[in-house]
């Protein structure tokens, strides 16, 4: 599972700079892309603090930061994720994260169902901020998985034709 998570976790990254690039490009990005944009970058902060042992209340998973603060703060979340990645082993991936949700309501999760949710939850917001982008006007990014492996392959092509 660890191999996957990590391609998982490259795509994320591609797929975020490509969406981030989208957002720059609008002439005026809504208050919904900026809403989604910060959430993106946020949501992953409570994960990655409990899988550390943190406390991860009174952590806004939809703060009012632009979008620039948010691509900003990416960049840290990202370093986080990345090391977490690197250093766990498959049997760290079976520990369980035991927690308190904001409802109150007691769980249990493996780390690599969080982490595993934490990159498909991007992806799901991403989608939203697609069409967000569509309707002001602008070019949606294509973050399709194989499209970086189409990208990947034509690069490898170039390089080696």
């Amino acid at each position: 599972m660890i191999k996957t998570l990590k391609r998982m976790y490259e795509h994320d990254q591609w797929a975020h700079g490509r969406t981030l690039a989208s957002l720059r490009a609008l002439e005026a990005p809504s208050e919904r892309c900026r809403a989604l944009f910060s959430h993106i970058v946020a949501s992953r902060q409570p994960w990655l603090d409990l899988i550390d042992g943190k406390d991860a209340g009174g952590v806004s998973t939809w703060p009012q930061w632009s979008i620039e603060e948010s691509a900003a703060l990416a960049a840290e979340t990202d370093a986080r994720m990345a090391g977490m990645l690197d250093r766990f082993s498959h049997d760290d991936l079976a520990q369980t994260l035991n927690f308190t949700n904001a409802s109150g309501q007691y769980l249990e999760f493996g780390w690599g169902d969080t982490l595993l949710h934490s990159l498909m939850h991007s992806q799901y917001h991403r989608a939203q901020l697609a069409t967000e982008v569509k309707l002001l006007g602008g070019t949606p990014a294509s973050t399709d998985y194989i499209v970086l492996c189409r990208e990947e392959f034509l690069k490898q092509s170039s390089a080696s034709g």
